[in-house]
């Protein structure tokens, strides 16, 4: 999936259209963030993570809550829904090409899915759905919802840590990589 940051957007935009040009904004906004935080993790983290894999968690960082409007309870698992009506069967493309975009969206899906509630991602997207979940929790911050962030955070990082454990990954790296984007998000905060 080649999207670009402006057509994730445009996309998003045009997906949430039915909504107050409030919730449309703050949910672009949100999402910008959210990939921001997620490129500085990626730089800190710096595990050999492919291009393609953060390319998937990049397009799925302005993705994650295309569905909050639809079902907010469950929007993490109804963006499959929305992202597949939106993206699959181009009529553009050859079969194989196709057949690739298919298993990328799937990814896509996959690490959105895992962003709220249950974590339990296949290993090939461990990395970037912990990535994608910590960075929607870290831009709590900028929400002053302080005593939310901590528990949402240390919530996560618990289901985070087993699932590296279980999978053989090197969770203080990544917990001191997700730590140092925190505290620049913190220290940013406060200079506003």
């Amino acid at each position: 999936m080649e999207l670009s940051e402006d057509e994730c957007e445009k996309e998003l935009t045009k997906h949430l259209k039915n909504n107050s040009k409030s919730k449309i904004e703050k949910t672009v906004a949100h999402s910008k963030r959210v990939l921001e935080i997620c490129k500085k993790i990626v730089t800190y983290y710096d595990d050999d993570l492919e291009e393609e894999m953060k390319k998937l968690l990049y397009i799925s960082a302005m993705f994650h809550d295309i569905a909050k409007f639809d079902d907010n309870k469950r929007h993490h698992e109804e963006a499959e829904n929305v992202l597949k009506s939106m993206f699959q069967n181009d009529k553009q493309l050859k079969k194989d090409k196709q057949l690739e975009k298919d298993k990328q969206l799937e990814k896509v899906c996959r690490i959105i899915a895992c962003h709220k509630g249950k974590f339990n991602p296949k290993d090939n997207i461990l990395i970037p759905a912990a990535i994608l979940r910590i960075s929607d929790k870290i831009d709590k911050i900028n929400k002053d919802k302080i005593d939310d962030f901590v528990d949402k955070y240390s919530s996560s990082m618990e289901k985070i840590k087993e699932s590296f454990i279980k999978n053989g990954k090197d969770f203080e790296k990544f917990k001191e990589a997700c730590d140092k984007v925190k505290i620049e998000t913190e220290k940013i905060k406060i200079l506003r």
